[in-house]
Protein backbone atom coordinates (compact mmCIF):
# COMPACT_ATOMS: atom_id res chain seq x y z
CA UNK A 1 0.00 0.00 0.00
CA UNK A 2 1.19 3.50 -0.79
CA UNK A 3 1.82 5.72 2.35
CA UNK A 4 -1.22 8.54 1.45
CA UNK A 5 -1.79 11.62 4.08
CA UNK A 6 -5.62 11.58 5.19
CA UNK A 7 -7.85 13.87 3.94
CA UNK A 8 -8.51 15.50 7.20
CA UNK A 9 -6.39 17.57 9.15
CA UNK A 10 -7.00 18.02 12.53
CA UNK A 11 -11.01 17.04 13.36
CA UNK A 12 -11.99 18.97 10.11
CA UNK A 13 -12.54 16.84 7.34
CA UNK A 14 -11.76 19.73 4.73
CA UNK A 15 -11.07 23.18 4.89
CA UNK A 16 -13.16 26.05 3.58
CA UNK A 17 -11.88 28.70 1.01
CA UNK A 18 -8.12 29.59 1.72
CA UNK A 19 -7.33 26.92 3.32
CA UNK A 20 -9.70 28.26 6.37
CA UNK A 21 -11.26 26.17 8.82
CA UNK A 22 -15.61 26.00 8.76
CA UNK A 23 -15.98 29.39 10.82
CA UNK A 24 -19.13 27.81 13.49
CA UNK A 25 -17.52 24.38 14.08
CA UNK A 26 -18.91 22.60 17.84
CA UNK A 27 -18.21 19.74 18.71
CA UNK A 28 -22.52 17.99 19.25
CA UNK A 29 -23.73 20.75 20.56
CA UNK A 30 -26.02 23.23 18.55
CA UNK A 31 -25.41 26.87 17.72
CA UNK A 32 -29.07 27.45 17.10
CA UNK A 33 -30.24 30.17 19.25
CA UNK A 34 -33.97 29.64 21.14
CA UNK A 35 -35.38 32.33 18.85
CA UNK A 36 -33.89 31.08 15.57
CA UNK A 37 -35.13 27.53 16.72
CA UNK A 38 -38.79 28.93 17.48
CA UNK A 39 -38.59 30.84 13.86
CA UNK A 40 -38.01 27.23 11.60
CA UNK A 41 -40.47 25.74 14.11
CA UNK A 42 -43.28 28.30 13.23
CA UNK A 43 -42.35 28.11 9.49
CA UNK A 44 -42.52 24.21 9.39
CA UNK A 45 -45.84 24.72 11.11
CA UNK A 46 -46.94 26.90 8.28
CA UNK A 47 -46.12 24.41 5.56
CA UNK A 48 -43.16 26.58 4.67
CA UNK A 49 -40.48 24.41 1.91
CA UNK A 50 -36.89 23.93 3.39
CA UNK A 51 -35.59 26.49 0.63
CA UNK A 52 -37.99 29.20 1.74
CA UNK A 53 -37.72 28.71 5.65
CA UNK A 54 -33.29 28.77 4.65
CA UNK A 55 -34.03 32.42 2.25
CA UNK A 56 -36.00 33.85 5.37
CA UNK A 57 -33.85 32.57 8.09
CA UNK A 58 -30.96 33.70 5.55
CA UNK A 59 -33.02 37.19 5.47
CA UNK A 60 -33.43 37.80 9.47
CA UNK A 61 -29.65 37.11 9.87
CA UNK A 62 -28.75 39.62 7.08
CA UNK A 63 -30.75 42.02 9.45
CA UNK A 64 -28.97 41.05 12.44
CA UNK A 65 -25.54 41.50 10.84
CA UNK A 66 -26.51 44.65 9.54
CA UNK A 67 -26.69 45.96 12.84
CA UNK A 68 -24.38 43.88 15.19
CA UNK A 69 -27.35 43.58 17.40
CA UNK A 70 -30.42 40.32 17.65
CA UNK A 71 -33.15 41.01 15.76
CA UNK A 72 -35.91 40.81 18.41
CA UNK A 73 -34.02 43.99 20.07
CA UNK A 74 -34.62 46.42 16.77
CA UNK A 75 -37.27 48.42 16.49
CA UNK A 76 -39.62 49.05 13.41
CA UNK A 77 -38.07 51.98 11.90
CA UNK A 78 -34.56 50.03 11.87
CA UNK A 79 -36.09 47.09 10.15
CA UNK A 80 -37.63 49.90 7.95
CA UNK A 81 -34.35 51.86 7.22
CA UNK A 82 -32.45 48.44 6.36
CA UNK A 83 -35.13 47.42 3.87
CA UNK A 84 -34.97 51.20 2.27
CA UNK A 85 -31.42 50.98 2.29
CA UNK A 86 -31.40 47.64 0.32
CA UNK A 87 -33.33 48.86 -1.94
CA UNK A 88 -31.09 51.93 -2.23
CA UNK A 89 -28.50 49.74 -2.45
CA UNK A 90 -29.91 48.13 -5.56
CA UNK A 91 -30.66 45.09 -4.42
CA UNK A 92 -32.36 42.79 -7.00
CA UNK A 93 -36.16 42.72 -6.76
CA UNK A 94 -36.71 39.18 -6.08
CA UNK A 95 -34.15 39.26 -3.71
CA UNK A 96 -35.45 42.19 -1.89
CA UNK A 97 -39.03 40.32 -2.02
CA UNK A 98 -37.51 37.10 -0.26
CA UNK A 99 -35.60 39.57 2.84
CA UNK A 100 -39.17 41.66 2.94
CA UNK A 101 -40.78 38.31 3.82
CA UNK A 102 -38.74 36.84 5.84
CA UNK A 103 -38.58 39.90 7.95
CA UNK A 104 -42.14 40.07 8.33
CA UNK A 105 -42.75 36.36 8.95
CA UNK A 106 -40.38 37.00 11.62
CA UNK A 107 -41.71 39.43 13.32
CA UNK A 108 -45.72 38.99 12.56
CA UNK A 109 -45.37 35.46 13.21
CA UNK A 110 -42.57 34.27 15.50
CA UNK A 111 -42.64 37.65 17.68
CA UNK A 112 -46.30 38.58 17.22
CA UNK A 113 -45.61 42.42 16.66
CA UNK A 114 -48.23 44.13 14.39
CA UNK A 115 -46.38 46.84 12.97
CA UNK A 116 -48.20 48.97 10.02
CA UNK A 117 -44.39 48.50 8.29
CA UNK A 118 -45.88 44.89 7.19
CA UNK A 119 -49.80 45.87 6.81
CA UNK A 120 -50.99 45.26 3.52
CA UNK A 121 -52.04 49.04 2.36
CA UNK A 122 -55.23 49.73 1.46
CA UNK A 123 -56.57 52.30 -1.65
CA UNK A 124 -56.90 55.32 -0.11
CA UNK A 125 -57.28 57.48 -3.05
CA UNK A 126 -61.05 56.56 -3.56
CA UNK A 127 -62.47 58.45 -0.41
CA UNK A 128 -64.82 60.84 -2.61
CA UNK A 129 -67.15 59.64 -5.51
CA UNK A 130 -65.50 62.12 -7.84
CA UNK A 131 -62.34 60.03 -7.82
CA UNK A 132 -64.15 56.65 -7.83
CA UNK A 133 -68.19 57.65 -9.42
CA UNK A 134 -69.44 54.31 -9.86
CA UNK A 135 -68.45 51.05 -8.02
CA UNK A 136 -66.92 48.87 -10.29
CA UNK A 137 -65.52 44.92 -9.17
CA UNK A 138 -61.97 46.41 -9.50
CA UNK A 139 -62.97 49.43 -7.28
CA UNK A 140 -65.41 46.87 -4.73
CA UNK A 141 -62.47 44.92 -4.06
CA UNK A 142 -59.89 47.70 -3.65
CA UNK A 143 -62.12 48.88 -0.67
CA UNK A 144 -63.13 52.07 -2.31
CA UNK A 145 -67.05 51.83 -2.55
CA UNK A 146 -68.85 52.23 0.07
CA UNK A 147 -70.62 48.65 -0.37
Amino acid sequence: MLGLAPLSVGRYPFRGPGGKRPALATEGRSVMTPLRERMIGDMKLAGLSPRTRQAYTQAVKRLAMHYRRRPDRLDEEAVRAFLVGAINAGMARGTFKRVHFGLKFFYTTTLGRDWPLFSKKTASACRSRSVCPRPSATTRFAGCSPL
